[in-house]
């Protein structure tokens, strides 16, 4: 419990912050300055969700918010759920969108050595990142939790991406509707972000 009082002077802080364009006011930026001032940047203890259709983009647009926080120049700590790809397959998407190859041209081995020089750049660059991926399939929003106070304690993360929400399972009851498991882990993960900041 905290009277009033004691908060005003935090709160006043944040707005004379805001107003004076300090960065730790707005957070961490995405690397995208229309977003990041539709939002005022990723800010600690809140969560955002990017919501699409799918194929249409989400996971390639958190990996350039990822290497954009973990790459840039204060190199911060990120932690990521990948719930649905391997490691290994978000670690090629990384490196390709920093070397600025296609994965087709991966895939279809057309890398020139221009590429190539490109490519081992990149995965240098990326290597050399704090990046912490947990590629384990089918969690529980419980052991997802345990998992992140883990990352918090060993690698002191500062954002943490999970991709994807719904593929988590839910610790309800067997009469729950998928609404209401879904609502319950944004609700964990919510309580997740306050309690790691």
């Amino acid at each position: 419990l905290v009277p009033i009082h004691d908060l005003m002077q935090p709160a006043i802080k944040y707005i004379h912050d805001l107003w004076h364009a300090e960065n730790q006011a707005h957070g961490l930026s995405t690397g995208m300055k229309n977003v990041d001032r539709l939002i005022t940047g990723l800010r600690p203890a809140e969560m955002f969700v990017l919501a699409a259709r799918p194929s249409i983009g989400k996971t390639a647009i958190a990996l350039n918010m990822v290497a954009s926080i973990a790459l840039g120049e204060h190199g911060v700590p990120v932690g990521i759920f990948s719930l649905e790809m391997p490691s290994r397959l978000l670690v090629i998407r990384l490196i390709c969108s920093e070397a600025r190859i296609g994965l087709t041209e991966i895939r279809d081995g057309a890398l020139t050595d221009g590429s190539w020089r490109n490519i081992m750049d990149a995965g240098a660059k990326i290597g050399a990142s704090r990046i912490v991926i947990d590629d384990t399939g089918g969690l529980s929003i419980l052991e997802l939790r345990h998992r992140a106070r883990q990352m918090k304690r060993e690698y002191d993360i500062q954002i943490l991406f999970i991709d994807y929400l719904q593929l988590l399972t839910a610790d309800a009851g067997r009469n729950s509707t998928r609404e209401n498991q879904v609502a319950m882990m944004s609700g964990s993960i919510k309580a997740l972000a306050k309690e790691l900041n």
